[in-house]
This record gives structure tokens, C-alpha cells and sequence, in this order.
């Protein structure tokens, strides 16, 4: 059974961390392309597909641009 930073926060279901994720509990969300490079440490997540059905698609588009943004 997957621990719990290891599922999405919103279905549950066990993530693939090879692709891109929302992490979640900070400030804001943060938006990470490949979660297999976080180095954040164990935190909650959900897919962005999850996060844009849960709370919307802005949230999800605001959290993109926050990355592009610190990745220039």
C-alpha cells in the first residue's frame, strides 16, 4: 500500500512520479513538471488534473506561470 505522500491528495490513486504534479501545502501551490526531481521532502500532492477539477482551472494555470516564472 502506497504511504501517503505517495497519492494524489484529491482521488488517491498511487502517483506516477515520472510526470507532473501539484504540490501542495505551501504558500501556494506549486506546480512541478517531472516530481521525481523534487527535493522538497515529503509533502501532499495531487495531479493536475485532480487540483484543476478540485479547486479550478485558474489555481492550476496561476501555479504553471509561478514555475515558468522561477525557471527563467
Amino acid at each position: 500500500m502506497p504511504e501517503q505522500h505517495e497519492i494524489c491528495a484529491y482521488c488517491e490513486r498511487p502517483f506516477d512520479f515520472s510526470g507532473p504534479a501539484i504540490v501542495l501545502g505551501g504558500e501556494e501551490p506549486t506546480y512541478e513538471p517531472f516530481m521525481e526531481d523534487w527535493r522538497g521532502g515529503f509533502v501532499s500532492i495531487a495531479h493536475p488534473k485532480c487540483f484543476a477539477e478540485a479547486v479550478d482551472l485558474d489555481a492550476l494555470l496561476a501555479a504553471v506561470a509561478r514555475n515558468d516564472a522561477r525557471r527563467r
